[in-house]
């Protein structure tokens, strides 16, 4: 299931992508193609997420097991968990952007 919901965003992406890439695409079409890749875009992002705070929680775990379950160790460790996650929110969506870009570009 989880290879499925991976893999389908990344293929549904290509496909729009080799669509749009033809110079005789029309204004109708171009919209459903815009919001399909936002709606694809979006869905790779939760992905990636969900699949971060699956990875953080048990490395979280593993924090707390080996370290003396200290609360300031807890917390500073959070909060950088946190501030990861959130430059990486922004760097994807800085490549989604860039993406849409060059595909605006090629049209």
């Amino acid at each position: 299931m989880s290879v499925v919901i991976t893999v389908t965003p990344i293929i549904v992406t290509a496909a729009i992508v080799g669509s749009t890439a033809n110079r005789t695409v029309s204004c109708q079409r171009f919209r459903v193609v815009s919001v399909l890749h936002v709606l694809t875009t979006v869905w790779i992002m939760v992905v990636v997420w969900l699949l971060l705070l699956h990875y953080l929680r048990w490395h979280e775990l593993r924090v707390r097991t080996v370290l003396l379950d200290c609360t300031v160790a807890r917390v500073s460790n959070k909060l950088w968990l946190k501030v990861k996650l959130l430059l990486l929110m922004l760097l994807l969506i800085q490549k989604s952007l860039e993406t849409r870009r060059t595909v605006l570009e090629v049209l």
